[in-house]
């Protein structure tokens, strides 16, 4: 479960602890080892900034850990305030806290092992200076054997800007892990008639994802509870200034009262993902789609899966946890050798779409089918680096479909979400996207929903998805 805070934020606030491991005598370079924790820092304290991080010691007063009774104190902080542990031996610790560290930490380690000193001259054992890496690896190998499966390993020998890169997405993907074992999920309905390569399995997703669990909601319910919504908030709530406010609004209250419903039972449920049935129900019965509701959601960070789409939002939360940003849900409608068209009804985060001037930039617009309100037109926002992902459940074992790509400008107008991705099929033997696209739906029965989110994320998400036993394809 996300903490109040990080559920309505795109990316997810992680407290991040440094305990530098030390011995209780001093042992090879101490003024190598003493610059290399200073370095350790200041990296940290760019990592943290730049993620919106919170950074804590752990060593205190600059207590020596170094010991049974020092490391516990040292963890018994991070119980409290911190929801990973960045662990490093500027010079090589006592093998014996690997055992300590592997029992008594309750979150997430990054083991970050720090370059030798280039300068042999200035070494006084015999030209190593910290052996950091001999210790960190002692300390993996200990911890993978002691049955410790949420362990991360940082090395990037002299570069320290690429070690620096390689620790914030450790980071992201440690804590993001431990988060995604006490999610919650809200289906609101069912998937949406007919698409049953969208049924959930929740026996699966709990088993695979560690604790991961879904909680059904009646549509009937939340239509319910909008109505019950009372008239002042629905006033205030129109006065907000929502994504495509500049264009001709054609929604009208109902479309306030189902974002304030979403959002309250969103509170109330503790979730942290939904997937909704947005058809054909709401539109028909009710007279309002929910997708204004769901991009504004969508931009206050919650990830939203239409169509009743479980594994869909799972995915999103997955991408969410580990620092990928915002996430849009697609149906893929066309693709050549290298490029999809990606296209759906109108709810993608506005931090995705065109901008305003552009001609593609968000605008609320009634629904190019039954011309009911309320959907956001927009174009996926070409020139950016992309992730395209998704987790599906197929002859009973999770499976995964991830792929870097950039987005291109659309190739035509089209009614709804609308934008052109080029993946990148380096990696897959010479097969074009037509050969891949067989596989992933022939072969492992990948459904009709594909996740996008900004930045190259597959390196991350295949080591997320491997550490599960998902299948990546």
């Amino acid at each position: 479960m996300a903490s109040a805070g990080d559920r309505w934020t795109q990316k997810p606030q992680y407290r991040v602890g440094l305990l530098v491991l030390e011995r209780k005598r001093d042992g090879f370079d101490v003024a190598w080892g003493k610059k290399t924790r200073g370095k350790c820092w200041e990296a940290l304290v760019t990592i943290c900034g730049n993620n919106g991080y919170a950074l804590k010691p752990l060593n205190g007063d600059h207590e020596r850990v170094a010991d049974d009774r020092s490391l516990r104190r040292a963890l018994q902080k991070a119980h409290v305030d911190v929801d990973v542990v960045v662990a490093t031996q500027p010079t090589i610790s006592d093998g014996r806290l690997a055992a300590v560290l592997a029992q008594a930490c309750a979150v997430p380690v990054v083991l970050w092992a720090t370059p030798e000193n280039p300068d042999v001259r200035g070494s006084p054992v015999g030209g190593v200076s910290s052996n950091s890496l001999v210790g960190t690896h002692l300390f993996a190998a200990t911890l993978r054997q002691l049955g410790r499966r949420d362990v991360e390993l940082v090395y990037q020998d002299q570069d320290w800007t690429a070690a620096a890169s390689q620790l914030s997405r450790a980071i992201a993907r440690a804590a993001g892990t431990a988060r995604i074992k006490t999610a919650k999920i809200g289906l609101i309905g069912h998937q949406a008639p007919g698409f049953v390569d969208l049924h959930p399995d929740p026996f699966a997703l709990h088993k695979t994802f560690q604790g991961c669990v879904l909680e059904h909601v009646g549509l009937a319910d939340l239509v319910q509870a909008a109505d019950g919504i009372d008239q002042a908030s629905v006033d205030a709530d129109r006065k907000v200034n929502v994504p495509g406010a500049f264009a001709d609004r054609v929604d009208d209250e109902r479309s306030s009262r189902l974002y304030i419903a979403l959002k309250r039972l969103v509170e109330a449920e503790n979730l942290d993902a939904i997937a909704i049935r947005c058809w054909p129900e709401l539109p028909r019965d009710y007279g309002q789609w929910p997708y204004l509701a769901v991009t504004r959601l969508a931009d206050e960070g919650l990830p939203v899966a239409c169509e009743g789409d479980v594994d869909g939002a799972l995915t999103m939360l997955c991408c969410k946890f580990l620092g990928c940003g915002a996430p849009y849900i697609s149906d893929w409608l066309e693709h050549d050798q290298t490029s999809f068209v990606c296209w759906h009804g109108g709810m993608c985060p506005t931090c995705l779409t065109s901008d305003p001037g552009d001609g593609g930039g968000p605008r609320i617009r009634p629904h190019f089918n039954n011309k009911k309100p309320a959907v956001v037109d927009a174009t996926l926002k070409p020139g950016m680096d992309v992730t395209v992902c998704r987790f599906w459940v197929c002859d009973g074992a999770y499976h995964a479909m991830i792929c870097n790509g950039r987005s291109k400008p659309a190739k035509r107008p089209l009614s709804g979400n609308n934008g052109l991705v080029q993946l990148d099929l380096s990696d897959r033997g010479g097969r074009d996207l037509f050969a891949c696209f067989e596989d992933w739906v022939i072969q492992y029965g990948m459904p009709h929903h594909v996740i996008i989110c900004q930045g190259h994320h597959k390196a991350s998400l295949v080591k997320f998805a491997a550490a599960r036993g998902v299948k990546v394809v």
